[in-house]
């Protein structure tokens, strides 16, 4: 056989599995994608892309992370409308509300998975100069518990600093436990959550990154920023863990300006509620009961909106 007559053979054998795969992969991305933009262009690139298109949409383009969620019952880790299923029901409302309000809250905690609770109290701090003192406070006062997760944790001296108190908190039997994005985590060399786990803290990842079995999932990433102290003191808001946001220090270089909040009170659990449906996801562990709800502490009526990672 000459050399055209195989190369033509191979051509053959080449578009017949194209003219198969193809068809098969873009109508999988079209009725599993819901951004649109995302499945045309998945689309586009199986029919355009001979052979490699379908192919790469097999290892990149599918979603794996959806079916982890729905196995664990995490679907608030999951895509699309099911954000709202898979939660412990939630029944009753807190006392002294007007009857139009406790009929808006029946219906928020029905969606949300989380009552409106009152007791709060609620303080704005600025930038890493207020935020991490107070958090760090708060680690160095736990006596359960102290659960974080950030997107970035960086291992400058603010990061330090709060690694530090982390360690401590665990040397003195307090369960701590803590994840970092999987992305989020090369902002920063050492690594948080390989210092960490060299201290002994549970570290977790989440979602890193990897070839073998495929998991790139770029966008799939989680912004909470959270600190759950004894689920009576919660830490959120707009701030990763690193220098970037003391601006006080006198340091040069890039300096970023936000908001972080100190809540204490009953709503405080159910952000540390929200870290263990995080830590069930990553590590796929279960804890046993939710966390018990704090004494109040204030005045303020508040409940937890959980937003994502729901979207690739």
């Amino acid at each position: 056989m000459s050399p055209l007559q195989t190369l033509l053979e191979a051509g053959l054998i080449g578009a017949v599995f194209h003219l198969i795969l193809a068809p098969i992969a873009a109508v999988h991305a079209l009725i599993s994608k819901r951004d649109s933009r995302a499945a045309f262009g998945w689309i586009g690139l199986c029919f355009l892309l001979p052979v490699a298109g379908p192919l790469i949409y097999l290892v990149l383009g599918i979603n794996r992370i959806q079916r982890r969620a729905h196995r664990l019952e995490l679907p608030g880790l999951g895509f699309g409308y099911e954000r709202g299923r898979g939660r412990r029901p939630v029944a009753g409302v807190e006392a002294g509300l007007e009857p139009e309000i406790a009929r808006l809250s029946r219906i928020g905690s029905q969606l949300t998975g989380h009552r409106l609770l009152g007791g709060n109290a609620i303080q704005a701090l600025e930038n890493g100069d207020q935020a991490y003192p107070a958090m760090i406070e708060a680690i160095d006062s736990a006596k359960r518990s102290v659960f974080l997760i950030s997107y970035i944790f960086d291992t400058d001296r603010a990061g330090r600093a709060v690694i530090d108190a982390l360690a401590a908190a665990r040397r003195r039997g307090v369960d701590v436990r803590v994840i970092v994005d999987g992305v989020g985590q090369w902002y920063s060399w050492p690594h948080a959550p390989r210092l960490l786990r060299r201290l002994g803290v549970p570290a977790a990842r989440f979602l890193p990154p990897r070839l073998l079995p495929p998991r790139i999932s770029i966008n799939l990433r989680t912004h909470h920023k959270i600190l759950a102290v004894d689920a009576c003191i919660a830490f959120t808001g707009g701030m990763n863990i690193g220098d970037q946001h003391v601006l006080g220090d006198g340091a040069s270089g890039h300096k970023a300006a936000d908001l972080h909040f100190c809540l204490k009170g009953p709503v405080a659990s159910q952000l540390e509620e929200e870290f263990l449906r995080s830590w069930e996801f990553v590590s796929g562990r279960a804890d046993p009961a939710p966390p018990a709800l704090a004494r109040p502490a204030g005045s303020t009526f508040g409940r937890v909106l959980n937003d994502g990672p729901d979207e690739d």
